[in-house]
């Protein structure tokens, strides 16, 4: 069983390698906990793509893990909630593999936060996705 949980964005430069490697491990059962990006975080990553000139967040990648097939899907929330503005755009600075510090966006990112949510907290859709061969 290969498990990834929130890490494509990582592995994601190279799609023929990450595929090659997984070939090699010959996994049975591959499980992926992957963001479903829709709602606030579909609107976050489209806004980063605009402001920052290099953003990686978690994509979902089409037809990964190829050659496997879904076999089961469950859908979850989390909650990101942060004392203030200020760590919640040092988190999302991690989800977006943004930079954020001497970037000189810092304030702006804490503006866009403040316009869209009541308070420094917004909930991800998540899914867990069990492929199997």
């Amino acid at each position: 069983t290969l498990f990834i949980s929130h890490a494509l964005q990582f592995l994601d430069e190279d799609i023929q390698k990450l595929t090659t490697k997984i070939q090699e491990l010959n996994p049975q059962v591959i499980i992926l906990i992957l963001n479903r990006n829709d709602d606030f975080m579909g609107e976050l990553i489209a806004w980063t793509e605009e402001q920052f000139e290099y953003s990686n967040p978690e994509v979902i990648i089409d037809g990964f893990p190829f050659d496997y097939q879904l076999i089961k899907e469950v859908s979850f929330q989390s909650l990101l909630a942060c004392p203030d503005y200020k760590v919640l755009a040092e988190q999302i600075s991690y989800l977006m593999l943004i930079k954020l510090k001497n970037s000189g966006k810092d304030e702006t990112l804490q503006h866009f936060l403040k316009t869209k949510l009541i308070a420094p907290e917004f909930t991800i859709n998540q899914t867990i996705k069990i492929y199997s061969k």
